[in-house]
């Protein structure tokens, strides 16, 4: 397959949106980086989101939604729990990406 005849990836028509009980949530999300099969965002909470219970929704045309369950919480250290797998804490230096595998 030549360069000309790729098609479109996945990626290049992701539709991503934070919801919070149904409604938009006060936040963005956008599309940082996209390569095929994947796609870094930046997710940015304004100061009037809700605390709680909020769903990252990733959208593609012709493909089921993706829904992930984030929790909105105030900006204090978490305890780690035994089962804990993963903490992602969004105060750490570096260039702020990580991959997560599901």
């Amino acid at each position: 397959m030549q360069e000309d005849d790729q098609i479109a990836t996945p990626a290049e028509h992701l539709e991503l949106r934070l919801e919070q009980g149904g409604q938009p949530a006060d936040a963005s999300v956008t599309i940082t980086e996209r390569s095929y099969g994947s796609a870094v965002f930046r997710l940015t909470l304004n100061p009037g989101i809700k605390l709680g219970s909020a769903q990252l929704i990733i959208s593609n045309p012709g493909a089921p939604d993706k829904v992930f369950d984030l929790t909105v919480a105030e900006f204090s250290p978490f305890a780690m729990d035994p089962d804990t797998l993963l903490l992602w804490k969004l105060d750490e230096s570096g260039n702020g990406s990580t991959v997560v595998s599901d």
